[in-house]
């Protein structure tokens, strides 16, 4: 059974990651665990109020947390298999990441602070900590992908899968093999190549021969991906290109295919890209204009 954490907070942005959850295309219903942490307003090593903030903490969760989450739940059980509730105290992404460990979570679904131009540049600081951390794949859903209740139950479709050869893209590619999704689901395969600025020819004189078998393994990478996924949709199409920007490249074709889910590898760890790229997950992460699927290599 595939086992999901689903984080709330009672923001549009949790309601809009629940809904995500029935957009998955899953083989079977999934078990979900509701988690909701309450976060405590100084550090808890002033140890003279710590008891006291955390009755106060326990408080607020009975009175306004629990019935709230309770009726999510109750919402999420017509698509789930199972749904169960657990409320916790603490910093929010640390408690997110243990309660997934904990489950055995195959993934971690939570929403993206805001979706608009400006806020993207903002994404919250416990999806990114929740990105880094996990040591299961994360589903960063965007609030207004679309905003229509009805719309949000439609099943992702147009779904781009940003590969690099590494073990990290390869991870991305099973867990994505692993989902039935159909003929519905259309698939852009994208590999971007870093291109190198003229001010780092003297890279090129050096590395040569690694940029040209790095060539040759994203094509071999390419090729097998599209190989792979074509088992579980016949809607699989490829792009190779060269940029000096990877992640805006990848946000640019996001946007211009109208993808409605992104899926990238935690970090890029290609031998060329590295000297290059600084974090393309996060700039993907907080610019995308859909939801981001962010693979993680399971410890």
């Amino acid at each position: 059974m595939f086992h999901i954490v689903a984080a709330t907070d009672g923001s549009a942005s949790a309601r809009a990651a629940q809904a995500a959850i029935q957009r998955l295309p899953l083989a079977e219903k999934p078990a979900v665990r509701l988690v909701s942490v309450t976060s405590l307003p100084i550090p808890m090593s002033e140890l003279a109020i710590e008891e006291a903030l955390l009755e106060e903490a326990r408080t607020y969760q009975k009175q306004e947390v629990a019935h709230r989450v309770a009726a999510e739940a109750e919402a999420l059980q017509p698509i789930c298999d199972t749904v169960t509730t657990e409320l916790r105290i603490g910093d929010p992404g640390t408690e997110i990441v243990s309660a997934a460990e904990q489950s055995h979570a195959d993934l971690i679904v939570l929403g993206a602070r805001g979706a608009s131009a400006v806020k993207r540049f903002l994404l919250g600081s416990v999806s990114e900590y929740v990105c880094h951390h996990a040591s299961c794949p994360v589903l960063v859903v965007r609030t207004g992908e679309p905003d229509e209740a009805a719309k949000q139950t439609i099943p992702f479709q147009r779904i781009l899968i940003a590969v690099d050869g590494s073990d990290l893209s390869q991870a991305a590619v099973r867990s994505m093999a692993a989902l039935p999704l159909g003929e519905g689901v259309q698939v852009l395969v994208l590999s971007v190549q870093s291109t190198i600025n003229p001010s780092h020819m003297d890279i090129v004189q050096t590395m040569g021969g690694l940029w040209s078998n790095e060539t040759r393994r994203l094509k071999e990478h390419v090729e097998w991906t599209q190989t792979e996924l074509k088992r579980v949709t016949p809607n699989v199409t490829t792009e190779i290109v060269e940029g000096a920007q990877i992640a805006h490249d990848i946000l640019e074709k996001a946007e211009s295919w109208h993808a409605d889910l992104v899926v990238i590898g935690d970090r890029a760890r290609n031998p060329i890209s590295r000297f290059f790229l600084g974090s393309v997950s996060n700039n993907v992460l907080r610019h995308a204009h859909c939801s981001v699927w962010v693979q993680k290599l399971k410890h």
